[in-house]
């Protein structure tokens, strides 16, 4: 099988279709397929690769360097779940096996002076990826309306093959890319493709700066201006309507999460975050640099001086580098109970930190002072506790005289309340009630020598005729 390596800012999909030319396959999907079988066979463990990695290992590339210049990954996946979560997309391509063919318009465009210019220079014509990008509807170089052609397999052909039966993107559309925000989302889009991945939480941070320097909404509830209502004031309604039908539809001060979640740590995609930096700043080139470059330490974290914690949490803290989910696994917990421990020792996770605040906490948590557990009474202890219990509630004396019944009651069934209330056919709150009053307590729970020494003074207690005290609610013994 013959190998070609991949032209400048080539469509993965393009490639692959004129691999499949080169070596005589109908369709690229006939290629992938013996590409996939030939990979398995050589396999030692089996397991689904991505698509990136059927060619890159014949083609002497990195797998992650093919993903960033040919593929829509950097534009799709700008930013990443996690903190610690690696920036490349290697990642993505190997949890989806076919994420590196991802395509989300609904069409392949190509523009009509790049195959001019490819015939001439190169005898035939390529995919770029640039021209796919979703909102694009002129090439940046030539400054002309891109042509489209509505073929499920369109990239197996060179663009040449479809100019006589194209079609074009009308003159309306395309003179809107002079449009101030649509033309800055162009340039923002472009630069994406030559990006690593951004933090979402950085990247939330960064929005959200930048909506409440333009007094937008930056928190998801309430009723306020958001930034998809400026999006709807700023952009013309037919590019709206076209690229991005359901944003167009948005009630007015309706949340739409697929924009307006970029201030809030969601996953969005490109589309999102280049429109919003393109509202956002009046240069693109400054507003990308800082998106990327900026330092992950918009999180402001204030540090306790001193904390005090259990050594098993800190222990599972400085192994798991701060990592609340780790550390529930390292110390076999469920995560409430790790999270609440440390957020009431005032221990911040790690994982949304920098370096240098990593750093100051993790000093802070090897100097902790270590919470010692009450230390469990022995059996001796135990035992001589339940001999004692008791002799310390007996009364000195009574509050008020007691009742004869329950003078009698009590010395016959030993003080327990329950059975007095039995023998004397009442309700069990008149019996507590009343015993409460005088001031006499259970000896349900009592030692015997404690029990004994309430019995001979419930015998010399003072009885009188009193009347009884109905009580409506419960009482517990």
């Amino acid at each position: 099988m013959f190998f070609v390596q991949p032209l400048p800012d080539e469509f993965v999909g393009g490639h692959f279709g004129r691999l499949g030319r080169v070596n005589g396959y109908n369709s690229s999907l006939q290629l992938i397929r013996e590409l996939d079988e030939c990979f398995r066979s050589g396999a030692k463990d089996w397991e689904p690769p991505s698509v990136d990695r059927l060619i890159t290992t014949h083609l002497g590339m990195e797998s992650e360097a093919y993903l960033q210049k040919h593929t829509m990954l950097p534009f799709y996946w700008v930013t990443t779940f996690e903190r610690e979560e690696p920036r490349k997309f290697e990642s993505v391509a190997k949890s989806r096996q076919r994420a590196a063919l991802k395509h989300e318009r609904d069409a392949a465009y190509f523009c009509d002076e790049c195959v001019k210019s490819d015939k001439r220079d190169l005898g035939f014509s390529y995919w770029r990826r640039f021209h796919q990008l979703p909102g694009v509807d002129t090439c940046s170089i030539h400054r002309t309306a891109l042509r489209y052609i509505h073929k499920q397999n369109a990239f197996d052909e060179p663009p040449q093959r479809w100019s006589a039966i194209a079609e074009t993107v009308s003159k309306e559309l395309a003179e809107l890319q002079c449009h101030p925000v649509i033309s800055r989302y162009t340039k923002i889009s472009s630069r994406f493709l030559n990006q690593q991945r951004q933090c979402r939480y950085v990247a939330s941070a960064f929005h959200s700066a930048s909506a409440r320097q333009m007094g937008l909404k930056v928190v998801l509830r309430g009723s306020a201006t958001r930034i998809s209502d400026r999006m709807q004031q700023e952009l013309p309604s037919l590019w709206l309507s076209t690229h991005w039908p359901e944003l167009a539809k948005k009630q007015e001060r309706v949340l739409f999460s697929a924009l307006d979640g970029v201030i809030g740590s969601q996953v969005c995609t490109g589309l999102a975050h280049a429109l919003t930096l393109a509202l956002c700043h009046d240069d693109a080139d400054y507003a990308v640099s800082k998106f990327f470059e900026l330092p992950l330490d918009q999180h402001k974290v204030s540090f306790p001086k001193k904390v005090i914690m259990r050594s098993d949490m800190q222990n599972a803290y400085l192994q798991c580098e701060g990592n609340f989910s780790a550390m529930s696994k390292f110390l076999e917990k469920d995560m409430s109970t790790v999270t609440r421990h440390m957020k009431k020792a005032g221990v911040p996770s790690a994982v949304l930190l920098n370096e240098a605040e990593r750093h100051v906490i993790f000093e802070i948590v090897r100097d902790a002072d270590i919470f010692v557990k009450p230390k469990h009474p022995s059996k001796e202890e135990l035992a001589l506790e339940k001999d004692s219990r008791g002799l310390s509630e007996i009364p000195k004396s009574l509050l008020m005289p007691i009742r004869p019944e329950m003078k009698v009651a009590f010395l016959a069934n030993q003080g327990d309340f329950s059975k007095m209330a039995k023998s004397l056919d009442l309700n069990i709150t008149t019996v507590i009630n009343h015993m409460r009053q005088v001031g006499i307590p259970s000896s349900r729970y009592f030692c015997e020598k404690a029990r004994q020494e309430l019995m001979e003074f419930v015998r010399e207690a003072e009885t009188a005729d009193l009347r009884w005290v109905r009580v409506k609610r419960p009482l517990k013994d």
